[in-house]
């Protein structure tokens, strides 16, 4: 029976050669599992029903706010960040 020695390095490069390679289909699957973890995030933190609100200028160079209520789909302007201030506030008053 013939047996073989191997040196250190000789075994190193072996297990190198032999070592698993990148699977395409698992960088497919990680970056699935990353855009599912994205988007519960998203929900979570940034819920869907939570009203939005935009700082606007209009063409005189004048500053209004736009309020939107995913809720209802409407959208309210107003002059102030009081106004603004105070529509949200009465509005979580409804909500909860």
């Amino acid at each position: 029976m013939k047996t073989d020695s191997f040196s250190y390095e000789q075994l190193e490069q072996l297990t190198t050669t032999l070592a698993p390679q990148q699977n395409p289909d698992r960088k497919k699957l990680s970056g699935w599992f990353a855009g599912i973890g994205k988007l519960i995030g998203q929900m979570l933190f940034h819920p869907e029903y939570e009203p939005r609100v935009w700082e606007r200028v209009d063409a005189k160079g004048e500053h209004y706010w736009e309020v939107f209520d995913p809720t209802t789909t409407q959208r309210e302007y107003f002059a102030s960040e009081l106004e603004v201030r105070i529509r949200l506030d009465k509005g979580a008053a409804y909500r909860y």
